[in-house]
């Protein structure tokens, strides 16, 4: 290997930077730039955050209320959908979704997801949803966290 800036052959190898370039040069030509410290070219790993599994938890597991959609959701949403003066085209390209879509809900055919049935309820100011009570039993707690305020406290009749 040569210098790389007088060419002579290297007798030893050092690397000094001069403006922004790091170059390899011979002893006599290293006064030219600063000595530049080699370090070695592995570089460190970024460190990933360790989440346990017990922690994170997935949306079927986390105790929300579970709705249901009302049997007269279709009469619901083609009064609302015509009390706010739009056309069933105007319905679903607003809640993003295809026109035969809204038709079959409209006819009662088919039943929205509760996405949306959400999405419906908030453009058109009505309500779809239920939440299921057949889930829930009075007086029969599965987990600590199903506790209610009434549960806690001692409630007293005058």
């Amino acid at each position: 290997m040569n210098c790389e800036i007088c060419g002579r052959k290297l007798v030893s190898k050092n690397i000094v930077q001069i403006g922004k370039a790091k170059l390899i040069v011979c002893n006599d030509c290293k006064k030219f730039g600063s000595n530049v410290v080699q370090t070695t070219s592995k570089q460190p790993t970024p460190k990933v955050a360790y989440v346990p599994k017990k922690i994170v938890k997935k949306a079927h597991e986390v105790n929300l209320p579970e709705y249901t959609i009302r049997e007269d959701y279709a009469e619901i949403i083609k009064k609302g959908r015509e009390n706010m003066g739009m056309t069933q085209d105007m319905l679903a390209s607003t809640v993003g979704e295809r026109l035969s879509v809204i038709k079959k809900i409209e006819s009662g055919k088919m039943k929205p997801t509760i996405e949306l049935a959400k999405k419906i309820e908030k453009l058109l100011k009505v309500s779809l949803l239920e939440i299921d009570s057949s889930k829930f039993e009075i007086g029969k707690l599965s987990k600590k966290s199903d506790l209610t305020v009434a549960d806690i406290l001692d409630i007293k009749e005058d």
